[in-house]
């Protein structure tokens, strides 16, 4: 049956935002194996002050007050007590557009009626030709918005450098340096100081093993005032590799039988890598990134040790996104659709977290 498209097309767009089918407030849950940096960052939203285009994260350097021995005899102060120091993180904004031209409906069995900018349909639809049209509409918007989050995890990995009007991501972070500022202060400051090693070995007496030891308690004593246990490592699949062939190395013996019985297994499992009782987190995004940007050190050979509640990624008026519909124009023959987002990525304690890296 002929309809009138893009309009018909326009008019399912509406009634599905209005019913809050494309405006969902809740994100799509993203696949841990696949983007376990994204998917804690997207479990650590929340809603921030976005005055001035700007997000300012207090941090704490030291106590401004002192402490009053006393008896009853004394008179005791009172000072404000207040964070020291003030990061401010830019806000930005993400958009993601989305075509719907013609050939796409046609193919589909439709015809095309291009001059219409009418929201009615040209011909009235049975339920079963209503049904179709959303499903098409469905697949094609859910494709949309879940490549709109794989683009996204590959951004929040990086330092901005690559888009000045990206936010930026883990790589500013975490860096493998103390060059330039963080949030408006110079990374030479202690107080957000990270720890970080490069060129780790991994051989009969290497260094891994303690690069590891000192980043992991380096995070921990600088997570002060923060819940402790809560850390993800996450890491590379070559230095997950390295990590492994480190272990054979240095004489670790598996315990592969439930029966207590100690056997020497050839392999370990990606399941099984553990460190102080917490589990390696292999990215596949580093390899993207590897081939992408031919950073040094490489992303697979990068392990990072994150304090969950340190970073956190604030969004405005609690929009994960936000999805828009243009009215059509005559004789276009395209419907567009807008994903759109305001937020900033910001690391509210950056010395609780450590970045490594093993060598090649």
């Amino acid at each position: 049956m002929a309809v009138s498209v893009p309009a018909a097309v326009l008019q399912e767009l509406v009634e599905s935002t209005d019913a809050g089918y494309l405006n969902r407030g809740e994100s799509i849950l993203l696949n841990r194996q696949a983007m376990p940096y994204s998917e804690m960052l997207m479990g650590a939203r929340k809603v921030v002050d976005m005055a001035q285009g700007i997000i300012r994260v207090g941090l704490r350097e030291a106590d401004t007050g002192e402490n009053e021995g006393w008896t009853n005899q004394d008179v005791l102060g009172f000072s404000e007590n207040d964070p020291t120091k003030q990061f401010q993180f830019g806000v930005y904004n993400e958009h993601r557009g989305l075509l719907i031209v013609d050939d796409y409906m046609m193919n589909n069995g439709f015809e095309v009626d291009f001059n219409s900018q009418s929201k009615t349909f040209a011909s009235p639809l049975s339920s079963s030709e209503k049904s179709r049209l959303r499903n098409i509409i469905t697949e094609k918007v859910d494709n949309f918005r879940d490549a709109a989050k794989v683009s996204f995890d590959k951004i929040i990995h990086l330092d901005g450098t690559t888009d000045v009007k990206r936010t930026i991501g883990l790589d500013a972070f975490l860096p493998f340096n103390r060059t330039g500022s963080y949030g408006g202060i110079a990374r030479t400051d202690p107080t957000i100081q990270h720890y970080y090693a490069t060129g780790l070995t991994y051989t009969t007496g290497g260094t891994l093993e303690e690069g590891m030891n000192s980043a992991f308690w380096q995070a921990r004593l600088n997570s002060r005032g923060s819940k402790r246990g809560k850390y993800r490592i996450i890491c590379g699949r070559g230095f997950a590799d390295r990590y492994r062939r480190f272990f054979r190395n240095n004489g670790g013996v598996i315990n592969a039988d439930t029966s207590g019985v100690k056997t020497l297994d050839v392999n370990i499992s990606d399941s099984g890598l553990r460190y102080m009782g917490l589990p390696l987190e292999i990215d596949p995004t580093f390899e993207l990134l590897d081939a992408l940007y031919a950073p040094s050190p490489l992303w697979t050979l990068r392990c990072y040790i994150i304090h969950e509640s340190a970073l956190c990624l604030g969004l405005f008026n609690r929009d994960d996104f936000n999805m828009t519909v243009a009215a059509p124009q005559a004789e276009v023959r395209v419907i567009k659709a807008s994903l759109d987002w305001r937020l900033s990525a910001f690391n509210k304690n950056p010395n609780s977290c450590a970045a490594l890296a093993v060598a090649a």
